[in-house]
């Protein structure tokens, strides 16, 4: 409904019950043609008593004969049009009454406002925002989660989430949508968390971070990435035996938080060259030293 902001009832960071008045429209005009509309329904409601009569009394004369078919027939037709203009007045105050109940602008649902863009005096219209209402008791997070790992994506289960508008907390929530088709351009799938926030410190267009356990796996063996090199053949690395350096090849697997899977080539216990090794030959003496 366009219109002049007469009140603001609320501010930024405000919650608000559902049904509870946001800002208030100038009313005089609406006023107007709201008491305008409803003297057009008195208005039409007499003409149609007035017609209602005389189709009455144009009846019982042409009973008798004293009026002609054709001067009923005038006064069948001055009553329907009676009728018609008393509903018209009747449409026409009621959409009078809608837009004075409408110069009140409500709550639709219960939330915190977390914009306003409006203040007394200004225009408004449907086409422009007045204020951003969120509902914050439980927000929604999404993730975009690289293919590779979409098998191992169930909806219902449980993510920390982290912001950086809070530095060290972490918060849980669970997987409630998957979206069916990678993203093209990134191969990732975006994945919908929702995120309780009972103490509402979530907001809206914050940046997130989502960590999902897809599996659990035991006695993995896990190296530094920037331990390997990569060459023209496998994957290497270089150990250290009898304080010399010597070159492996190793097969890798998942990697995560700057460490990559070793599945084959390696053995627990093996101490790993992982700085100064681009230089290294195989059997090289080397003196290791810990990082």
């Amino acid at each position: 409904l366009p219109g002049v902001v007469a009140e603001v009832f609320v501010t930024e960071g405000q919650r608000v019950q559902a049904g509870a008045p946001l800002m208030r429209l100038r009313t005089d005009q609406m006023a107007a043609t709201e008491a305008q509309a409803r003297a057009g329904v008195a208005q039409a409601k007499a003409a149609l008593n007035l017609a209602d009569i005389s189709v009455r009394r144009m009846r019982e004369l042409s009973q008798s004969g004293a009026v002609s078919r054709q001067e009923l027939d005038a006064a069948e037709a001055r009553f329907a049009a009676a009728q018609a203009q008393r509903e018209l007045a009747e449409a026409t105050l009621a959409s009078a009454q809608i837009q004075l109940r409408d110069a009140t602008v409500t709550a639709p649902f219960a939330g915190t406002i977390t914009q306003r863009s409006v203040e007394p005096g200004e225009g408004v219209s449907p086409a422009v925002g007045s204020f951003v209402l969120a509902q914050l008791d439980a927000v929604y997070v999404e993730l975009a989660v690289p293919e590779r790992l979409r098998s191992g994506l169930r909806v219902g289960q449980t993510v920390a989430v982290t912001v950086d508008a809070e530095p060290g907390s972490q918060f849980a929530g669970k997987i409630e949508k998957i979206q069916p088709a990678a993203t093209v351009s990134s191969r990732s799938f975006t994945v919908k968390v929702r995120v309780p926030n009972a103490q509402r410190v979530l907001r809206p267009g914050a940046f997130a971070r989502g960590t999902i356990t897809v599996a659990v796996r035991s006695g993995v063996l896990q190296i530094p990435e920037q331990a390997v090199l990569v060459t023209a053949g496998n994957p290497v690395l270089f150990v250290v035996q009898n304080g010399r350096a010597v070159r492996r090849e190793v097969a890798l697997g998942e990697r995560q938080g700057g460490h990559v899977e070793i599945t084959s080539g390696l053995t627990a216990g093996d101490v790993v060259i992982v700085d100064g090794q681009l230089g290294l030959t195989d059997n090289q003496l080397v003196a290791p030293r810990a990082p």
